[in-house]
């Protein structure tokens, strides 16, 4: 796939789209249907929801549907407070992942989002992005007794790239963290953003912390625990990987 990005909007009254027009150049609202793909569409439950992966030869994709989590999760569902579309929860993550392609950290690259009225009120939306093939979960590797501490420390080095880079993950955890051959990826940017250069520096040991304790909630579903040395490992990755990062942008560490 073309590694340039090229941003492209539809508008109206009722919707906004954008998608990347060197991925995709027939848009419309009907590719946010699983049903317009048939069998190249295929469910995979995860998270609070589904999931679908369309393949197709020159496609391998991920759509999602947005839904609520939290206390209005079974009153609203899918729709969210309506406060302008460039606010949209969809939009703001599409152009996220544009931004974080733009600075070639690993992630997803973005195809296409969705953002449509549901009333006076509210929007529901939805985001197609690439698939990344043949990877595994950091959750997975872990279960299976798979991650060694040179794969501790590679994770820990790229979690230190995003955080050098400002990017604050909101839902930082082990199914989150990709690896396919020998890259680690983040997905899942919903809510996610860029830390102001005029904040303090406890966002990052605050993620930090959110990921520790997703690893905690695994180990005590699997049994498989991260001892004191690996975590040391990762913490060589991640302050490595952040230092460098700062040092190239300027910053004095």
């Amino acid at each position: 796939m073309n590694a340039t990005i090229k941003r492209s909007t539809q508008q109206a009254r009722r919707y906004c789209l954008v998608y990347d027009s060197c991925a995709v150049d027939d848009v419309s609202m009907g590719i946010f249907d699983p049903d317009h793909w048939g069998q190249m569409a295929n469910r995979h439950d995860e998270g609070r929801g589904s999931v679908w992966f369309i393949t197709d030869v020159d496609r391998h994709w991920v759509l999602k549907h947005y839904l609520r989590g939290g206390l209005f999760k079974d009153l609203l569902t899918d729709r969210y407070l309506f406060t302008g579309f460039d606010r949209s929860r969809m939009i703001r993550e599409f152009d996220m992942l544009c931004e974080m392609k733009r600075r070639s950290l690993p992630v997803p690259r973005p195809i296409a989002a969705m953002a449509v009225r549901s009333g006076p009120l509210f929007y529901r939306g939805a985001m197609i992005t690439e698939r990344l093939q043949n990877s595994t979960s950091l959750a997975s590797l872990i279960s299976c007794e798979e991650v060694s501490d040179q794969m501790w420390f590679d994770v820990g080095s790229t979690i230190g790239q995003f955080h050098g880079a400002s990017v604050l993950h909101r839902d930082l955890n082990v199914t989150n963290i990709l690896r396919r051959g020998g890259d680690w990826y983040l997905i899942d940017f919903d809510k996610c953003c860029f830390v102001g250069g005029g904040a303090t520096t406890r966002w990052r040991q605050d993620n930090l912390s959110r990921f520790q304790r997703s690893i905690r909630k695994l180990s005590k579903e699997t049994n498989q625990s991260l001892d004191q040395k690996q975590w040391r490992v990762f913490k060589e990755g991640y302050e490595s990987a952040l230092a460098a990062s700062q040092t190239d942008s300027g910053s004095v560490v």
